[in-house]
């Protein structure tokens, strides 16, 4: 999860020349639910709007970074995902989640309500776009926050941290970068902060759309934006002309950009990568003792080479994982098979 930087005014532009007169129907619904204390209409008029964000977001998920299109075709590819519910807030985890993250946490993540964040309906900075999996499977109508009590008759967003909502809304500068609360191990996305309010909504955020582990689609696309950023520190070491080296420069700069699908790699290892020698060892490092990793070593990452052996023309490389000091274990790409210690 990146930030997408995009200022009130740069939005209200983009939605204007989707639908010119959307957001003044847009303020008379809000009106509508704030007299019946309710959300209520037969059909919502946001997608509308979709495009405006597939533009902001360069086409990717705001939750998984996921990439999609941006073309009109591909609207059918992206959700317009409600950040805080509409209609009604379920309590997250459930009993059912709770199993299948095997996720128990010392702190409280909020109570159901029958009510919704009714005035955040047509809120411009209350929408993202999403892929499917995200909004509808992951998202629905949960948002777990960390105060005592919701706050359904506010209007603006900037006006809710009271809440202490634990997911992170990655457009503007409305919440916290989810850069300075998420980074990556390898693969694996983590908390960055050890303890504190940070590091309990970085892990909430990993588990809620389950961005560490459990989903092969993630761990492919970070794999394969790894194997691009080897193979071009790789050419730039004995790339003979300047033309070659600039090819090799452009495709690191691509597989770093926010353009990417897995542009927050970029944090963990952008620097590292970049003052790189010629030896390989030591680049990524992972603690063994992470249950999350201990999954990815099994099945995961064995479903994982599989869909990699079966891309067409690609050329990927595999994975190796080999021991080193203090319960760590050293990634690297290289041409064989995947060993596991």
């Amino acid at each position: 999860m990146i930030r997408h930087p995009v200022t009130r005014t740069r939005l209200i532009q983009l939605i204007r020349a989707e639908s010119q007169d959307w957001l003044e129907e847009a303020a008379a619904k809000t009106e509508t639910f704030r007299k019946l204390q309710t959300y209520q209409e037969e059909e919502g008029s946001w997608s509308a709007v979709k495009k405006a964000y597939m533009a902001i977001q360069s086409g990717k998920c705001a939750y998984c970074e996921r990439k999609f299109g941006e073309d009109d075709e591909s609207r059918i590819e992206h959700d317009v995902e409600h950040f805080r519910p509409k209609s009604k807030v379920r309590a997250w985890p459930t009993s059912r989640i709770k199993k299948d993250l095997k996720i128990e946490y010392s702190f409280t993540t909020g109570t159901a309500s029958k009510t919704g964040y009714y005035l955040l309906a047509y809120n411009i900075f209350n929408y993202v776009v999403t892929c499917k999996k995200c909004n509808t499977i992951y998202k629905s109508d949960y948002f777990p926050i960390a105060g005592e009590t919701r706050i359904f008759d506010q209007d603006d967003p900037a006006k809710l941290a009271a809440e202490k909502a634990f997911l992170i809304y990655p457009l503007g500068v409305l919440d916290d970068d989810p850069e300075d609360l998420i980074t990556f191990e390898g693969l694996i996305a983590v908390p960055k902060h050890k303890y504190g309010r940070k590091h309990d909504r970085a892990r909430v955020t990993i588990d809620f759309f389950k961005l560490a582990v459990g989903r092969d689609e993630l761990l492919l696309e970070r794999a394969i934006v790894l194997r691009q950023i080897y193979l071009a520190l790789d050419y730039l070491k004995v790339a003979t002309s300047e033309k070659k080296r600039a090819d090799a420069q452009r495709t690191l700069d691509i597989a770093l950009s926010a353009r990417s699908p897995a542009h927050q790699l970029r944090q963990g290892l952008s620097q590292g990568l970049r003052q790189r020698s010629g030896d390989r060892r030591a680049v990524l490092r992972v603690d063994l003792r992470v249950p999350e990793v201990q999954r990815l070593l099994t099945s995961p990452f064995q479903r994982l080479r599989q869909r990699l052996r079966q891309l067409p023309r690609l050329n990927v490389p595999q994975i190796r994982v080999r021991p080193a000091p203090r319960d760590q274990i050293v990634v690297m790409p290289f041409l064989g098979d995947l060993t596991v210690p």
